[in-house]
């Protein structure tokens, strides 16, 4: 049987494998030209980024070329000096006495009188005290004794109030506190019965050693006699009651001291409410407070025994108040007047102090001592230093100001820039400054 063989690739499949592999090789193609345009963009980019790198340290160089050669000009051509100096100070103070008056309307720098106002208020306080006062206080022992009477022949025996009774136990004295009368004593049967009376005793002095225990008691009175044998007494119970001791009891002292503790508390607290209603740079000292009036009320009396006691307080006060601006312009004005007219002083380092020499009178008037604390020094005259020091270099500079101010402790030359050699000529550009 003859098989027939066809060829299962066709003339058109063929062609189709041709064109594949011409399509291959036109892939590999473009991807060599691929490969070499991405290595000649990163070449390109990094001569780019070394390009801008150089360009960038070149702006740098001149920008620090530009600002030197500035400063160099500023230097040269616009300088600027400051001269700090320190001159050698003298402690010094003054006192005035200043009126301040209700009724003075405006500041009077001739007379030294400076207007005031009152300002009224009132203030309640209450407040404990510690009770200083010191006594020793002693309570006497008490308690119950039966005195036999005996006699022969029998009678009855009156003893008076106060009568002594020696315990056989410590020898402690204890006395009757009434008058006491002994019945006789009574036959009985043949026998003698003593009769018995109990009465009420107290000792002869305070302290717990007078609470003795039960104990028989003898009368000293009756010694030598019949009577000391033939009348006695026994106690079936202890004494009890009897103490020594400090304790604390309010003294006249206490109330005073109180009462002007109170005083002081209510002024304060009175101040404070007045300073409420000043106006601005208004000052009140507590010397210039007046009480109107002031009630107390303790809470104990002189004598009571306790530790502490309560006091309440109410006042009532007017003060002479003052503008503190106004007494420091006056009291820098009299300074004025008496220092040195060849001195100045620190103004910005002065000590201010006042404080009142008398009581408001009832006119309004009231006298202040005022001292004042300065640091002086010769007068410095900047006009002169500034016409003399243009276009000199430091140490020319540093001559004339210690020949002209030879008190000068000394003298910085401070150049700006720093490298500037020599002072400007524009007195604009040079400042004076003095430091203490």
């Amino acid at each position: 049987m003859v098989r027939k063989v066809i060829d299962i690739i066709g003339p058109t499949s063929a062609f189709e494998e041709k064109g594949v592999e011409e399509n291959k090789n036109k892939e590999i193609e473009d991807f060599s030209v691929q490969r070499f345009s991405t290595a000649e963009a990163r070449l390109k980019k990094r001569e780019s980024a070394k390009r801008k790198k150089g360009f960038v340290w070149t702006m740098i160089f001149a920008g620090i070329f530009v600002l030197v050669t500035a400063g160099w000009l500023i230097g040269i051509f616009y300088p600027k000096l400051t001269l700090r100096l320190y001159p050698q100070i003298e402690k010094q103070s003054f006192e005035e006495e200043v009126e301040v008056n209700a009724v003075q309307l405006y500041l009077d720098q001739e007379n030294k009188i400076l207007p005031g106002r009152f300002f009224e208020g009132e203030a309640e306080e209450n407040m404990t005290f510690k009770t200083q006062g010191r006594e020793v206080w002693d309570e006497k022992a008490r308690g119950t004794i039966k005195i036999y009477n005996s006699c022969q022949p029998p009678r009855s025996i009156t003893l008076r109030e106060g009568t002594r009774f020696l315990s056989s136990e410590g020898g402690k004295i204890f006395r009757t506190v009434e008058r006491v009368v002994l019945a006789p004593a009574q036959n009985e049967g043949g026998k003698l019965v003593p009769s018995v009376k109990e009465v009420a005793v107290i000792a002869q002095e305070g302290g717990d050693e007078y609470n003795i225990g039960p104990s028989k008691f003898s009368i000293p009175g009756f010694a030598g006699s019949t009577f000391y044998y033939t009348i006695w007494a026994e106690s079936e119970k202890p004494m009890t009651g009897g103490f020594k001791k400090e304790v604390e009891v309010i003294k006249k002292e206490d109330l005073a001291i109180a009462e002007e503790s109170l005083k002081k508390a209510l002024l304060k607290k009175a101040k404070s409410l007045l300073e409420t209603q000043l106006p601005a740079d208004f000052v009140l000292d507590e010397g210039a407070l007046v009480i109107e009036d002031f009630q107390k009320n303790c809470t104990t009396q002189e004598g009571e025994k306790v530790p502490q006691f309560s006091c309440q307080g109410k006042i009532k006060v007017k003060g002479l108040a003052f503008n503190l601006t106004e007494l420091k312009n006056l009291a820098l004005n009299c300074l004025v007047g008496k220092l040195d007219p060849e001195k100045d002083f620190d103004r910005q380092n002065l000590s201010f102090e006042f404080s009142p020499k008398s009581l408001v009178s009832e006119t309004g008037k009231m006298l202040l001592g005022v001292k004042i604390k300065i640091n002086s020094y010769p007068k410095i005259h900047p006009e002169n230093i500034l016409a003399q020091v243009g276009g000199k270099s430091e140490e020319e500079i540093k001559g004339i100001l210690f020949e002209q101010y030879p008190f000068l402790q000394e003298a910085k030359v401070v150049f700006w820039p720093f490298w500037a050699k020599k002072a400007p000529k524009d007195k604009e550009r040079i400042k004076v400054e003095l430091g203490f």
